[in-house]
This record gives C-alpha cells, sequence and structure tokens, in this order.
C-alpha cells in the first residue's frame, strides 16, 4: 500500500529564487487512519490511492518500533497520488511487511515513481520474512504531486505506509552551446560545454564535423563537341539542359562562400 505526501523539510531555497520555502515530510497510514507515534511523529490517514482495499491484522510485526502502522495496509492499489507542496528532490520511504503469506514467491510486484521503475521485484517475504521492511528510493517531482505505482507479478501488491522527504530543489538545467564568435578558426564552429573542453577546462573544442569547404577550382561545362567521347544514346542537346542538384549535393550545399561550413550538431551529452 502506499501512503501519501506533506509539506515540509528544514529550510530549503527553491532554485532560482532568493525565498526561503518550507516542505513538510509527507507520511500516509496506508489502509488505516490517522496515527501517531511512540515519538510523536504524525501519520495521516490513508488517501490518494487509487483502486484496491483495506487489511489489517492482529498479529504483531517484528523489527520496528511502530508496529501498529504496519498492520494496517492497503492491498491491490494502483497506484498513489499525493500533493508534496513543491517541486523538488524526494526520498521515499515504503512501510512493507507480508501478513498473509509465510514462503516466498507468493507476493511479488514492481513500484515505479513519476512513470520510472524505482523497485523490482518486491517479494516482502523473501527480503525480510514476517517482519517489517522499508526499502528507499529517490525521484524528482516537476509538479509538487508524488505519483506512485504498484504493478503485481503474483498475487496483489500490499502497502502499509508511505513517507516522502523533501531532499531539495530540482537540479539546475546546463544547455550546450555552438558558437562562431571569438575563438574560432577560419570560420568553423567551436562548441564549448559549460566547464570548458574535456582537455582543459575554460577552452573550446573544435567540432569534428566542421571543416573548411574544398579550394578547388569549380569545374567547367561540359564540353559539346562531336569529337568528345561520348556514352550511347548521349546527344549534345542533352548537355545544355540544366541538371537539377542530386538530394546528396542539395544535403552538402548548405552554405557558399568564404569559410563556409557544414552544419555542426553539438556533441552527445557525455562531454
Amino acid at each position: 500500500m502506499v501512503a501519501a505526501v506533506v509539506l515540509a523539510f528544514p529550510q530549503a531555497r527553491a532554485a532560482g529564487q532568493g525565498a526561503v520555502s518550507t516542505v513538510a515530510p509527507v507520511r500516509v497510514n496506508a489502509g488505516g487512519g490517522a496515527y501517531l507515534t511512540r515519538s510523536h511523529v504524525s501519520w495521516a490517514a490513508d488517501r490518494g490511492f487509487a483502486g484496491g482495499w483495506s487489511w489489517s491484522t492482529r498479529s504483531r510485526i517484528a523489527g520496528t518500533g511502530e508496529p501498529g502502522l504496519f498492520q494496517t495496509q492497503r492491498f491491490g492499489a494502483r497506484g498513489y497520488e499525493l500533493p508534496v507542496g513543491a517541486p523538488g528532490r524526494f526520498r521515499v520511504k515504503l512501510l512493507l511487511a507480508e501478513g498473509q503469506f509465510s514462503a516466498r514467491g507468493k507476493r511479488v510486484f514492481d513500484v515505479s515513481a513519476e512513470g520510472r521503475a524505482a523497485l523490482r521485484n518486491v517479494d516482502i517475504f523473501a527480503a525480510k520474512g514476517r517482519n517489517a521492511y522499508m526499502p528507499t528510493f529517490d525521484t524528482q517531482v516537476t509538479d509538487g504531486r508524488l505519483s506512485l505505482g504498484f504493478t503485481a507479478r503474483r498475487y496483489v501488491a500490499a502497502v502499509a505506509g508511505i513517507e516522502a522527504v523533501y531532499l531539495g530543489p530540482l537540479p539546475a538545467m546546463t544547455t550546450p552551446t555552438t558558437t562562431t564568435g571569438p575563438g574560432a578558426v577560419d570560420g568553423q564552429q567551436l562548441y564549448v560545454s559549460p566547464s570548458g573542453s574535456d582537455q582543459q577546462p575554460g577552452t573550446a573544442r573544435r567540432c569534428a564535423r566542421s571543416r573548411p569547404r574544398s579550394t578547388r577550382p569549380p569545374r567547367g561545362p561540359r564540353s559539346t563537341s562531336p569529337q568528345a567521347s561520348t556514352p550511347s544514346g548521349w546527344s549534345p542537346r542533352q548537355a545544355a539542359r540544366p541538371r537539377p542538384p542530386s538530394p546528396s549535393r542539395a544535403r552538402r550545399a548548405v552554405s557558399t562562400g568564404p569559410g563556409a561550413t557544414r552544419p555542426c550538431s553539438p556533441p552527445p551529452a557525455a562531454w
């Protein structure tokens, strides 16, 4: 079962802003009502789920100081949609416990976060037996709502709780630039990475596909002299017809003139 998201974290500065925004952890007691731990940490009642049903047990769950959180679960949920207060990076913890089966392979499921695989082939009994199991993973939320998905491989998914803790703003996006300004050689295009080239920081690297066009003199018109050797079926009248450029030549003739270069695309992201 999966639980919801809340709103606060130690003062985190939003990307690109001077103001400080507070994003509190989100904690949801899947399959149960509001819950207060012995250390006075509040868990919200189950919400934000898609499908499934509530399930509970009186059996004691070992491996945790809060067995009550694991005794109520949501079975068969397809996913959870939880508001987290702001976009950013989050660490998600799932509270799991096997309360039905006493053998591995009886319950197996996958977990996704924001449309991407987060956990595969989760088998609670194989991992912890009948004890509490709390796997964690990090994810990035761009719209202020944490989306979790559960896909059953064997029987149905079972979740006892969900916790989402804010880690910080989303990483800044950097866009590679291509320039023909100062530092370009003979009109060639240069790729400048955010930290310079991989040989020496702060320097530009010449694009491998940027080469000056050939300075070979242009070819003259084909001779139409009757004495010239001609292929079979060719007549002088055909020489006067303008020949349309072939597709390959049309692609090559992107620009003309001194120092013209072929188009240069930025190198792969590995630079």
